[in-house]
């Protein structure tokens, strides 16, 4: 059974606003719990990612990226995130 579909969005709004400010741990927080609240919305994933991706935690950012690509293939956003991961996780593998 599906949760409700607005379930999460307050969260996602919070934030995003506290990633626009920086703080990144409370963001990642408001994420999590937006993803367990509503698992079915792939943007909470994506945000999630992109939180991560600003704390320099790439691999498990990758990990939320890979799982909104599952809910939405081929999303230029998601896409672009995933990029970006990608060339962070390559500039740490160099000597």
């Amino acid at each position: 059974m599906r949760p409700w579909p607005s379930l999460g969005y307050d969260r996602d709004r919070i934030a995003m606003h506290m990633l626009s400010v920086e703080a990144f741990r409370v963001a990642e927080s408001e994420l999590r719990r937006a993803v367990w609240l509503n698992p079915y919305e792939w943007h909470f994933k994506l945000h999630l990612a992109w939180c991560l991706f600003r704390e320099k935690q790439y691999p498990e950012a990758k990990e939320c990226v890979l799982c909104a690509l599952e809910q939405r293939p081929g999303d230029k956003e998601c896409m672009d995130v995933l990029c970006a991961i990608e060339e962070e996780l390559k500039k740490e593998r160099r000597p």
